[in-house]
């Protein structure tokens, strides 16, 4: 996992994030994670769009909540030029923690457009509104754009 939201030592949100690729690969390896790692929600941010996945606790499965287009959200923008296709995938990361972060703080989930706000506001928000947003790795700072 590229991001985590975590609240004292609870998972709340786990976040994939890739610049290109096979959504399907995504949601395996997220799904994978969140049963091994009890997560009741992760995020799949790949390209131009959001997978949201949540986990049913009784039946212990992962599921699709929904697949959404982020076009029009400048942090979410894969095509934003970086010197590398490392620091891209970097710089990407970053942005989609920004973005998280901006949501948590109110500034930018009421510019959402349907039906993505909305899952936003049923499925992330409420997470955010508990937890702090961290990143699992390093990055390199010189580079995150």
């Amino acid at each position: 996992m590229d991001i985590v939201v975590v609240a004292d030592g609870r998972r709340l949100v786990a976040v994939e994030v890739k610049l290109s690729g096979k959504a399907d690969d995504g949601v395996l390896q997220l799904q994978r994670y969140m049963e091994a790692m009890a997560y009741p929600v992760g995020m799949l941010v790949i390209g131009r769009e959001l997978l949201l996945l949540r986990r049913d606790f009784r039946s212990g499965t992962v599921e699709q909540v929904g697949r959404y287009d982020t076009s029009g959200i400048a942090l979410l923008d894969p095509s934003i030029p970086a010197a590398t296709p490392r620091d891209g995938a970097f710089a990407f990361e970053a942005r989609v923690q920004r973005w998280l972060e901006s949501l948590r703080d109110g500034e930018t989930a009421a510019t959402l457009k349907e039906p993505l706000r909305s899952a936003i506001a049923e499925w992330v928000l409420p997470e955010l509104d508990r937890g702090e947003v961290r990143a699992t790795g390093p990055r390199p700072l010189a580079r995150v754009g």
